[in-house]
């Protein structure tokens, strides 16, 4: 017959409680976290690319020509803004670089650019007038 004492009971009741606790704590930091990094964790994961055509970004100087730090920041805030995210403004750059992965391809062009924020992206354009935008994580 299996008998349970009381006494031999209280303990792991009061782990599973401390586990309990440990838990609800460490879901409220998370959703207590900055808004960008929110949306690294839950909206977009890891890696996501958002595709944008080239007709979303207006009338810019670089539309379907070549790339500017300013139109590849305007492309990832278009990029969050279709992914329906709406706190852009603590976006903070703090890096950016383009090139051309293979010198006689234009199309090969990359931009790399990074934030405050946990996270990193590539923009690039393929050949048929959409921009991809690639965010990475990190941690």
């Amino acid at each position: 017959m299996f008998k349970i004492d009381f006494i031999d009971f209280i303990p792991v009741c009061n782990s599973r409680l401390a586990i309990l606790k440990i838990i609800c704590i460490f879901i409220s930091l998370q959703s207590q976290q900055r808004p960008f990094q929110l949306l690294s964790q839950q909206t977009m994961g890891d890696t996501e690319t958002i595709t944008l055509h080239e007709d979303e970004m207006g009338d810019h100087p670089n539309n379907y020509n070549g790339w500017s730090q300013e139109y590849a920041q305007m492309a990832i805030l278009k990029a969050l803004e279709k992914v329906e995210y709406n706190e852009v403004s603590p976006i903070e750059f703090t890096r950016y670089s383009c090139n051309k992965i293979d010198p006689d391809r234009s199309y090969s062009e990359v931009c790399y650019l990074e934030t405050k924020s946990p996270g990193y992206f590539f923009v690039m354009r393929d050949m048929v007038d959409h921009i991809n935008v690639i965010y990475n994580r990190w941690d």
